[in-house]
């Protein structure tokens, strides 16, 4: 018997098997391999080439609001400063730091300077550690006290210094103010310093936009943090970490405002149950809690350290402001959740006028006529400048610079 045809039917069947797979096989091998050469071609022109979307803060605010619309806030400066300011304003990116999770990046510009060690740069306090001998002032808030939109020399604290220059003491202010920077933050900042040895005679906290917006201590990078800790932990590998990949940002941009109040609305959860409320009037009471449970804290670590802390509640452009006067766009999520916290505030302080140590200024812009803001949030120059006299005017009352 010829056993060489038997022999061969088995490997011939598997043959034969292969030759049919294999033309589809190499269709979707092709594919798959062109397909992923064509997405990353994409992904490195999309990064070369950021998309419109992708365009710097500076250049998206001149094509809101208009140059001319802009400029009328920087009556003593001529068109291309003022874009250079924006730029050097909204071009820097936030850096970690560790407790207070970010900082206000260093860098040196024409009109923007800030420090290696966290503080804005102006004329008189450049030098870090501060003096052992003079008046030193610390000045804690948002973005509105680092002088968004404003030269070195016209933010609040640099102005502060310049008032309180003829007393007999030499006073040094620093700039400490961060963009998104709330209460707790600055508290946190301010235990941070005093731990490193920095102990200031005076300490000034500039609150009330940022605290208004914020029902609980979620940051600006809370949500990017919380992922990062997930991913760690290996959860929520999904999708989700492909978003910012350069293509993907151009068809879908991953919206960190709306993390952000994810964050925000399981806190309330949290406090209230399943049945988070949708009054207002509420959801201020939680903001007005955290801002006074803060200002027990730093008064009680001031007295400890023999600190003099003064306590500033900031105008708004969204309570007690005509905003007829001013040709920026107003963001109604902003009166909303500004006004029962502004409201509620004004009903405390006039119940308390006693506790000296708070300075009420939402009322400050009320009947003027001057630009106070160079943006939809922001403070003029001038602004800076009056909101800065008030608190010097303080400070000389309550006989802090003898």
């Amino acid at each position: 018997m010829d056993p060489g045809p038997q022999g061969t039917g088995q490997p011939n069947r598997v043959r034969r098997w292969f030759e049919k797979v294999a033309k589809p096989y190499r269709f979707v091998a092709v594919l798959t391999l062109n397909t992923l050469v064509v997405f990353s071609l994409v992904n490195l022109v999309c990064w070369l080439i950021p998309p419109s979307t992708n365009q710097p803060i500076w250049k998206k605010l001149i094509q809101k609001h208009g140059l001319p619309t802009i400029m009328a806030a920087y009556p003593h400066m001529q068109a291309p400063e003022v874009v250079d300011l924006l730029r050097e304003t909204w071009g820097r990116k936030i850096v970690y730091e560790p407790l207070t999770e970010f900082r206000e990046p260093a860098s040196s510009g024409r009109y923007v300077n800030v420090s290696e060690d966290g503080f804005r740069l102006h004329e008189g306090a450049t030098s870090w550690p501060p003096p052992k001998n003079g008046l030193t002032i610390f000045v804690f808030g948002g973005s509105t006290t680092f002088g968004y939109g404003v030269a070195d020399n016209e933010t609040i604290p640099a102005r502060l210094q310049h008032k309180l220059k003829d007393n007999r003491l030499r006073a040094t202010v620093y700039n400490f103010g961060r963009g998104y920077y709330a209460s707790t933050q600055e508290r946190i900042l301010f235990e941070k310093l005093i731990t490193d040895g920095n102990v200031p005679k005076l300490a000034v906290f500039i609150d009330g936009i940022n605290d208004s917006l914020q029902v609980s201590d979620h940051t600006e990078i809370s949500a990017d943090l919380n992922q990062s800790v997930r991913w760690k932990n290996g959860v929520d590998l999904d999708l989700t970490c492909f978003q910012r990949l350069p293509a993907l940002r151009l068809i879908g941009p991953t919206d960190k405002g709306s993390q952000k109040a994810q964050l925000q609305q399981e806190a309330v959860r949290h406090e209230f149950g399943n049945g988070a409320p949708e009054n207002m009037e509420l959801l201020s009471g939680l903001v007005r809690r955290r801002y006074f449970n803060n200002i027990r804290m730093i008064s009680g670590v001031s007295r400890e350290y023999q600190i003099k802390p003064l306590f500033v509640w900031q105008p708004t452009p969204y309570f007690g402001y005509d905003r007829s006067k001013t040709s920026f766009e107003v963001d109604p999520s902003r009166v909303v959740a500004t006004g029962p916290v502004y409201g509620q505030m004004g009903v405390w302080q006039a119940m308390n006028s006693s506790f000296t140590n708070f300075v009420w200024l939402a009322d400050t812009q009320l009947g003027r006529k001057e630009p106070l803001y160079v943006d939809s949030i922001h403070y003029s120059a001038f602004f800076c400048d009056v909101i800065a006299g008030e608190i010097a005017a303080r400070i000389k009352a309550l006989g802090w610079l003898e």
